[in-house]
């Protein structure tokens, strides 16, 4: 390991990708309608709340169903054995020598049904507790995209910030080195003007990953942040512990 008690020289650290790569490709506040109506058809959440309100309205239209007078088709087909000796009778059953058939209706009504009407009740205001609460989440989402849309432009601010600071430090070492080339230098000044450049350098590099981690809020908010990043997101396996 590199902090181990053992240390080889040729290890080093080598980035894969820039944090500056990509920056101009970034979304911007213009774009925030676009953005939320992203967040509306990709986060989970709404998914799962969109399932709620259906299983919820289900359960209204059953105990709706439950109150309402009740009519049903009776029908019978049945061999009955002529009269006769047991043997005779049993044969005829067996034949269907004489078949007869009824049919009817019958329709119930309960009085009163204060039980059914209260389940329906419940049934309702679960379903309308189950659209509130997902209005709820589509406002939550809504606050959390235009957050994460104004912490990006926050973030890109500063990288733009950080850049010209970077230009301008190395335009300031590059005049000392001249200077100092000319006489009217000295070597602390050129060694002054490249800790600025230094210091410069690692703030924009810190203001560029800033900016990286306010995309990915963004993403996150939005519901994309796993298909951005290439995570599997196949369905789970049923194993042995599963019911």
């Amino acid at each position: 390991m590199p902090f181990g008690p053992v240390v080889r020289d040729a290890i080093r650290v080598v980035p894969t990708d820039r944090a500056e790569a990509g920056i101009e490709g970034l979304a911007r506040r213009s774009d925030e309608q676009r953005y939320i109506a992203l967040a509306m058809q990709g986060r989970p959440e709404l998914t799962g709340s969109r399932a709620e309100i259906t299983s919820r309205a289900i359960d209204t239209y059953v105990a709706r169903d439950a109150i309402r007078p009740q009519l049903d088709l009776i029908g019978r087909v049945a061999s009955d054995g002529l009269d006769g000796a047991f043997g005779e009778s049993l044969i005829d059953v067996a034949s269907g020598r004489a078949v007869s058939a009824t049919l009817g209706l019958e329709f119930s009504l309960y009085v009163g049904q204060r039980a059914a009407r209260a389940n329906w009740l419940a049934a309702s205001w679960r379903q309308r507790q189950a659209a509130l609460r997902r209005r709820e989440l589509q406002n939550q989402i809504v606050v959390e995209v235009r957050a994460a849309l104004r912490d990006l432009d926050t973030a890109r601010g500063q990288f733009d910030a950080g850049r010209a600071e970077v230009a301008a430090a190395d335009e300031g070492l590059e005049g000392e080195r001249l200077k100092l080339e000319q006489g009217k230098s000295t070597p602390f000044r050129v060694l002054q003007k490249e800790d600025d450049r230094t210091a410069a350098r690692t703030r924009s590099a810190r203001a560029a990953a800033d900016l990286r981690v306010a995309e990915a809020r963004l993403q996150r908010a939005v519901g994309s942040l796993g298909k951005s990043r290439n995570v599997p997101m196949g369905r789970r396996t049923c194993g042995s512990d599963c019911r």
